[in-house]
């Protein structure tokens, strides 16, 4: 599974050119994460959003915005941890509930409490954790072997890295830096498909 999560901050006006470019690859998700709007214009910004995926047949996910989905009945949401864990009791419609976890107790948790799937992290240094000092592959590998729901690896993925990151249990992979400034988001998309 190809999961690709947008960095609209850092794209300022071009950001709905290149997501669109994102959708016509076919990834399996985008997560729409634009943590800087408030909830107005990340609301413009999702429905201008869900119009394109929907052309393009794109499942997307909006980000921490629990209350936008229901009202757009779009029930595919993405959360970090401890929002999903004071949350997770009004989530009961939705049809994927993405979670942000950082060890195995959390994923855990996130699927006794009905998590759909998770993303894991960060595997591999990166610059936007730079002072973060990496998980590695055994902690995919950990997350993978006791948590009963997909495991998706982020954080420093590169197209080389995905047999070992398969191999170590992750079910698919979460992008952003990456394909967020890709001059050729699609292809790079086909590529990580291929493999």
């Amino acid at each position: 599974m190809i999961i690709c999560v947008t960095d609209q901050a850092s794209m300022g006006f071009s950001f709905l050119k290149q997501f669109e470019s994102i959708c016509n690859g076919k990834p399996d998700q985008v997560i729409l994460r634009a943590k800087h709007l408030d909830a107005y214009d990340y609301e413009q910004l999702a429905i201008r959003c869900l119009d394109i995926a929907s052309k393009h047949h794109t499942r997307l996910l909006l980000h921490s915005h629990i209350h936008l989905s229901k009202k757009l009945n779009h029930l595919y949401i993405h959360l970090p941890f401890d929002q999903f864990i004071s949350e997770y009791r009004v989530l009961d419609e939705f049809k994927i509930i993405s979670v942000a976890v950082h060890s195995v107790r959390e994923a855990q948790l996130a699927a006794f409490l009905g998590a759909t799937q998770v993303v894991a992290g960060h595997v591999f240094r990166t610059d936007c954790k730079s002072s973060i000092a990496p998980r590695g592959l055994s902690f995919i590998k950990e997350i993978s072997s006791n948590a009963s729901i997909p495991v998706m690896a982020i954080g420093g993925i590169t197209p080389e890295r995905h047999k070992a990151l398969i191999s170590a249990g992750a079910k698919g992979v979460c992008i952003m830096s990456s394909v967020m400034n890709s001059p050729e988001p699609e292809a790079l998309i086909r590529k990580y498909k291929a493999l």
